[in-house]
Formats: C-alpha cells, sequence, structure tokens
C-alpha cells in the first residue's frame, strides 16, 4: 500500500501539504508523496490558509492534491472575539483552563463531591470549542470563497474531515483520551464533487461506501 499523496504524484499530480499538528511532520515520514510539505506547528489557519491559497495560485493550472491540517479546536481555544461574544456568555468566576483541568482531574480521581463549579466551567469551555469551531468555519469559508474566484469550482474535490471529537464530561469523562462514546467517535466527512447535487448518508461510513 502507497500514501495517497505518493499514489497522486505518480500519476503526474502536484502534491502540498501545510500540517499544523507536531505529530504529522516529516519526522514521522508523513512528507512521503508530497513535492511541498510545510511544517506550521500550532499556528491557526489565519496563518495557514493565506499561504496555502497562494500555493494553490501557483499551481492552478495543473492536477493538484493539497492537504491542509489545521489544529485550530484543539486547546487553548482562541476564537474570534465576535464568535465568542455570540457563543459564550460571561466566564464563571474564577474560571481558567487550568483550573478546570485541576477540578476534571479531581472529578476523575474521585477527590471532588461538590462538582457544581466543575459543571460551570466545563459548560463555559464547551462554549468556548463551539466558538473556536465557528471561528475555523469562517476561515475555511473565506479560503474556499478564494477558490471559487479562481474559478476552481467545476474540478476542484473538496473534502472535509476531522480525526475526533470531544467530550465534555457527557459521561463523566474528559476530551478524547480513554473512551470511545459518540462525542470523540463521531466524526464529519463532508465531500464535495463538482456536478454532483447534495446529498447525506446517514449512519456509520465504511470502506466500502467510499
Amino acid at each position: 500500500l502507497h500514501p495517497i499523496a505518493e499514489v497522486f504524484l505518480q500519476h503526474g499530480v502536484t502534491t502540498a501539504a501545510f500540517s499544523a499538528n507536531p505529530l504529522i511532520c516529516a519526522e514521522r515520514n508523513f512528507d512521503q508523496g508530497f513535492e511541498g510539505f510545510f511544517e506550521h506547528v500550532q499556528e491557526d489557519a489565519g496563518t495557514i490558509l493565506p499561504q496555502a491559497a497562494q500555493w494553490v495560485r501557483e499551481n492552478s493550472e495543473n492536477r493538484f492534491f493539497l492537504y491542509l491540517h489545521l489544529l485550530d479546536t484543539h486547546t487553548p481555544y482562541k476564537p474570534d472575539p465576535f464568535m465568542k461574544e455570540r457563543f459564550c456568555g460571561e466566564a464563571p468566576k474564577g474560571y481558567s483552563e487550568r483550573m478546570t483541568y485541576s477540578l476534571l482531574q479531581a472529578h476523575l480521581s474521585g477527590e471532588l463531591e461538590d462538582t457544581a463549579k466543575l459543571d460551570e466551567f466545563v459548560d463555559y469551555y464547551s462554549d468556548l470549542y463551539d466558538a473556536e469551531i465557528a471561528t475555523l468555519d469562517a476561515k475555511l469559508s473565506s479560503f474556499f470563497a478564494t477558490l471559487s474566484a479562481m474559478g476552481l469550482d467545476d474540478r476542484t474535490v473538496i473534502a472535509v474531515t476531522s480525526d475526533h471529537g470531544e467530550e465534555f464530561k457527557e459521561h463523566g469523562m474528559r476530551f478524547h483520551t480513554g473512551q470511545l462514546y459518540e462525542e470523540s467517535v463521531r466524526i464529519p466527512l463532508i465531500i464535495r464533487f463538482p456536478g454532483f447535487e447534495p446529498g447525506r448518508i446517514g449512519g456509520v461510513i465504511g470502506e466500502s461506501d467510499v
């Protein structure tokens, strides 16, 4: 088996990747098959997407495969002020990300009897997560609008997915480690094919469905 980028490259497709994830790096051989592999460790989409758009401009006449790995919706959450105001109320008294972690750890170890403050902090933290997702969605919308302005709509397949979701104490757990509940494993797979009418497939999608 060969990585998809390598297969594309073998068939004359220009390939590039932009990764903000320190685990998706050349040191771990994730650059295999990419002519350009650009590492932007933990930088946000506002920095990466304009560079990716410029790469597309320079290669728009070629068949290309572009892989973007964005990390904006990972902690620490720093949403756009407009989205933060839209999705989040006032921060609870005494709130901080560090304190939220401490209370969660105490809860998981059975040392926290009164969870009222923890629940309040986690609710706010979850709202920050929603605001961060909305912030990234707006940045991606701008990037896709740039592709449209280049006239690439009728010859570009766009796929959007994620590697995991997040849990905010729905099952007494946190984030995306130590459990396999829907909050973590149910992820989007959105594919846009030029010329195809929008549709939706319910349920779990496997290799045979692709």
